[in-house]
């Protein structure tokens, strides 16, 4: 069996797995390994992924697995994807659509005017994208990375560079809506933190 992002989110995979899995998103991350550069989008706003609400006819998990399920609720053709079945990793295959349709740039727009980001000439976003057949939503990981990393060959300079990079969790459902589920999560930690 395939194991993806939501295997682990639900908890339904063996107990060495996600131990595993998370090691290695860590990894990418960390090394700036495997995440994916935003291409130029599709759709120009966030209004126009869906119209803020999600077909009912395009609902069914089952299709999730095929382009046309994403074709259809993004009303463009998808072009330069294979099917699902021909990616050795299913996020790979939703990590392509993602790409195409423009979820990395709605991600790096959301940080931008969220934490007042900026891609200047100090520092570059990078996106890492989940998807799958189960939720409606696409998880994204944006990594704010000094763009001085990539040429910067003095070790030491490189940790204090690392130090420099940040990552933040965005979540982009289906309709449109965007949402920072760990700054949630954080706040509502502070405010009980206070409470107390």
């Amino acid at each position: 069996m395939t194991y993806t992002f939501e295997h682990i989110r639900r908890g339904a995979m063996p107990p060495r797995i996600p131990r595993i899995a998370l090691v290695a998103l860590s990894a990418a991350l960390v090394g700036c390994v495997g995440v994916l550069q935003a291409q130029e989008p599709l759709i120009q706003a966030q209004e126009a992924v869906t119209g803020g609400k999600v077909p009912q006819d395009v609902t069914e998990a089952s299709d999730r697995t095929r382009l046309a399920f994403f074709e259809k609720l993004y009303k463009t053709r998808i072009e330069g994807v294979k099917p699902l079945e021909t990616y050795p990793d299913p996020d790979q295959f939703y990590s392509a659509i993602a790409s195409k349709v423009g979820i990395p740039k709605l991600a790096f727009k959301a940080v931008e005017k969220e934490f007042g980001w900026s891609q200047d000439g100090e520092f570059l976003f990078q996106a890492m994208v989940k998807g799958g057949a189960v939720g409606d939503y696409w998880g994204v990981m944006v990594v704010k990375v000094p763009k001085a990393i990539a040429t910067t060959k003095n070790l030491e300079e490189r940790k204090r560079l690392l130090k420099q990079m940040e990552m933040k969790f965005v979540s982009i459902q289906y309709d449109g809506t965007i949402t920072f589920p760990r700054e949630k999560k954080k706040k509502a930690t502070q405010e009980k933190a206070k409470t107390s």
